[in-house]
């Protein structure tokens, strides 16, 4: 039998099966807890800015920039990203 190439093995390190077992004896499994403020806090110290919101997905991150520099989201809107070098190409809009 051939061996498949993985592209990601699974891997959980020592560190983060604690921060898992944490969240689940905390009952903050979802949406938030303190492992997450913490590294908004973090992160926004770590990149200069007042503040930092980490989000459920990349999907949710694209919406909420599109919606802070003030794009109108209509009917339907969708993008593609691409992976290098990770410019948002416009995809044809379906207005019904």
């Amino acid at each position: 039998m051939k061996q498949p190439i993985l592209l990601s093995t699974p891997h959980i390190s020592q560190q983060k099966l604690k921060f898992v077992q944490q969240a689940f004896d905390t009952n903050w499994v979802a949406p938030v807890g303190h492992n997450i403020d913490a590294f908004e806090q973090e992160f926004s110290q770590v990149v200069g800015a007042e503040y930092a919101t980490a989000l459920s997905s990349g999907t949710a991150a694209l919406y909420l920039a599109l919606k802070l520099i003030g794009v109108k989201l209509r009917l339907e809107m969708r993008y593609f990203v691409l992976p290098l070098p990770l410019l948002p190409v416009p995809a044809p809009q379906r207005y019904s």
